[in-house]
């Protein structure tokens, strides 16, 4: 019998956990989700428990989850090139068959750090925060609030790191296109005769 050792079982290890992760999180919103419609048919069998906001919250985690996983897959996908939209992709941006499409992993690292603090939004309002509270929320998130002397305003750290991986993306494309296409076309002479 062979035994898995280095890379390979370490990157199934990694698979299994989180398929593990979930599949547990998947159970858990179900069972939450089948309490609260057994609670809505039968009213009164499950009074003391708040199941509605705890199957929402269940269900918001494992949407956030999955479209994380999603993310990582699509991010680890354009880096290998798997399938052929990928590689078209990288070759159209100019990115070389070994080496790493670094934009997508800060791409995937943004659209992780927006699903994560969305949530935090999500599950406090499916557990009743007051329209207030979310309006001074989204106050503090597009005019800051003070940190000792220093002003710090979230929305403005966001977009100042999403704007320059845009602009990285954006510029591989325009000389990506000179070299594979416009250059290829041009004559090997001297052009200014």
């Amino acid at each position: 019998m062979e035994t898995l050792t280095g890379p390979v079982s370490a990157g199934r290890a990694y698979v299994a956990r989180y398929t593990f992760l979930t599949l547990l999180v998947a159970a858990l919103a179900l069972t939450a989700v089948g309490l609260s419609i057994s609670d809505r048919l039968q009213p009164g069998r499950f009074t003391d428990l708040p199941l509605r906001p705890a199957a929402g919250t269940l269900a918001a985690v494992l949407v956030a989850w999955l479209a994380s996983r999603t993310v990582d897959r699509v991010a680890d996908g354009l880096n290998e090139g798997r399938y052929r939209w990928q590689r078209r992709l990288r070759h159209m941006l100019r990115v070389e068959h070994d080496e790493r499409f670094r934009e997508a992993e800060l791409f995937a690292a943004l659209i992780h750090v927006l699903i994560w603090l969305a949530l935090p939004l999500v599950v406090l309002q499916l557990w009743g925060l007051s329209r207030a509270s979310f309006d001074l929320l989204r106050s503090f998130a597009w005019t800051g609030f003070n940190v000792g002397q220093v002003r710090v305003i979230p929305a403005r750290l966001l977009m100042g790191t999403m704007i320059p991986v845009v602009v990285a993306t954006l510029i591989r494309w325009p000389f990506g296109r000179m070299e594979n296409q416009w250059l290829v076309r041009t004559p090997n002479g001297d052009p200014y005769r």
